[in-house]
C-alpha cells in the first residue's frame, strides 16, 4: 500500500485487489447501462463476487461491432479488502497495476509513435499484461504466479496465440513487448494517478462525493486540531522551561547574595575580633596625651599592671611640672582615639622637693 498526494486529493494504491478484463453483448444500437453491466458481472463470476463480497468496480475499455452485435469490454476490479475503513485518509483507492499503464505510455512516446503495444511485469505474486491498440488501453489480464520459475516466453507465446484468435486483437499485428521492472512500480504509479483514463475510476465505488468532502473536511480539522494542540502543549512546555530557568537564575542570585552578605558577616566578626582585642600600652603615646592635657615635661615614675575584673588596669605614677586639673585629665584620656578607655581614675596631687607635682593615675584599658 502506498499513498500519494495528487493536487488535493490523497490517492492509495493498493495489491488486495483482482483485475480482468470481461466482455458483454448488446444489440446494435444499445449501450449498456451500470446495472446492467453489474447484473452481467454478477452472473458470469459469481464466485468472484462472492469472495469481494460485492466490491466491484469497472471501467469501459472499448466497444466494437461483431457478427453478435455490439461488443463492449470492461475492466473489473474485485477488491479483496474494505477499503472504506480508510476513506477517512484517502479520497480514492487505485490498483497498483495502474503504472503498468503509465509505463506502456512512456514506452509508446520513446518508441517513436508506436500505437500499439503490449507491456507488463511482476507485481507482488502477480503477472500483468495490458495491450494497447492505437494508443489506447483495450485489454487487461492479470494472473497469480506460484512461483518465481514463471516462464515469461511461454506465457509471450500464449498470448499471441489468443491476440490471433481475438476478433479485435487481431488488429495488433506484430506489436512489440515491454517488461517493466518491479523496483519502478512506485514512480510510474505517481505517473498514473494523473492519467484521465484513471481520474474517475475508485475500487470503493459505495462512497459518494459528498460523503468523500465530508470525510475530507473532518480529516483536515483532525489535522488542524492535533497542530493546534502540538502548538499549545509546545508552548506549555517553553513557559514551564522559561520559568523554571528564570527561578534557577533567581535562586542563584539569591544563593550568592546571601553567601556574599555571609562572608561580609565573617569579615565584620573578624574586624570586630580584631577591634575587640585590648591594646598594648604605648607609653610614648600616652605621656604625650598627658602632656598635651596637663603640661609638657610630665614624667614617668612607676608603672605596674594589675589583673583585674575590669579589663587591663594599669598603675601609673607621673611627675608634672604642675598640674590643675584632675578631670580635665580624665576627660581627654577618655575620648581619645588612640586608647580605648574603660575607665580611669587620677589620684590626689603632691607637691615633690625638687618643685614638682606628683600624681597617680588608675587606667583600665
Amino acid at each position: 500500500m502506498i499513498l500519494v498526494k495528487r493536487e488535493k486529493e490523497m490517492v492509495q494504491g493498493v495489491s488486495e485487489c483482482f483485475t480482468l478484463t470481461l466482455e458483454l453483448q448488446t444489440p446494435f444500437g444499445e449501450e449498456p447501462h451500470p446495472e446492467m453491466i453489474l447484473d452481467h458481472i454478477k452472473k458470469e463470476l459469481p464466485l468472484s463476487c462472492e469472495r469481494a463480497q460485492n466490491r466491484i468496480s469497472f471501467l469501459p475499455l472499448i466497444s466494437f461491432n461483431s457478427s453478435m452485435g455490439r461488443t463492449h469490454r470492461f475492466l473489473v476490479a474485485f477488491s479483496l479488502k474494505d477499503f472504506s475503513k480508510n476513506r477517512s485518509f484517502c479520497d480514492r483507492v487505485l490498483p497498483l497495476g495502474i503504472a503498468f499503464s503509465a509505463f506502456a505510455e512512456e514506452e509508446m512516446i520513446n518508441k517513436d509513435g508506436y500505437e500499439n503495444l503490449i507491456c507488463g511485469g511482476v507485481l507482488g505474486d502477480h503477472f500483468f499484461l495490458l495491450i494497447f491498440y492505437n494508443g489506447k488501453l483495450v485489454h487487461w489480464i492479470q494472473e497469480h504466479i506460484e512461483s518465481k520459475t514463471y516462464d515469461l516466453n511461454k506465457r509471450i507465446h500464449r498470448l499471441r496465440l489468443f491476440i490471433q484468435a481475438d476478433p479485435f486483437l487481431s488488429r495488433l499485428g506484430d506489436c512489440p513487448i515491454s517488461i517493466l521492472s518491479e523496483e519502478k512500480h512506485y514512480s510510474f504509479f505517481e505517473k498514473a494517478i494523473n492519467d484521465p483514463l484513471w481520474r474517475r475510476f475508485d475500487l470503493d465505488p459505495s462512497v459518494e462525493l459528498k460523503e468523500r468532502a465530508w470525510k475530507r473536511l473532518q480529516r483536515r480539522f483532525i489535522y488542524a486540531f492535533i497542530l493546534l494542540l502540538i502548538f499549545f502543549v509546545s508552548t506549555f512546555f517553553l513557559n514551564q522551561f522559561l520559568f523554571s530557568s528564570k527561578e534557577m537564575i533567581l535562586a542563584k542570585q539569591a544563593k550568592d547574595e546571601l553567601y556574599q552578605d555571609a562572608e561580609r558577616q565573617k569579615i565584620l566578626a573578624f574586624q570586630n575580633q580584631i577591634l575587640q582585642l585590648p591594646f598594648p600600652l604605648d607609653l610614648d603615646l600616652l605621656l604625650q596625651e598627658i602632656g598635651n592635657a596637663v603640661a609638657k615635661g610630665t614624667r614617668l615614675k612607676a608603672l605596674k599592671k594589675i589583673a583585674s575584673e575590669e579589663g587591663d588596669y594599669y598603675l601609673l605614677n607621673f611627675s608634672a611640672i604642675h598640674f590643675e586639673e584632675a578631670s580635665r585629665l580624665e576627660n581627654k584620656l577618655k575620648n581619645s582615639t588612640v586608647f580605648k578607655v574603660k575607665n580611669i581614675r587620677v589620684g590626689p596631687v603632691q607637691s615633690t622637693t625638687d618643685g614638682r607635682v606628683a600624681f597617680q593615675m588608675d587606667l583600665f584599658l
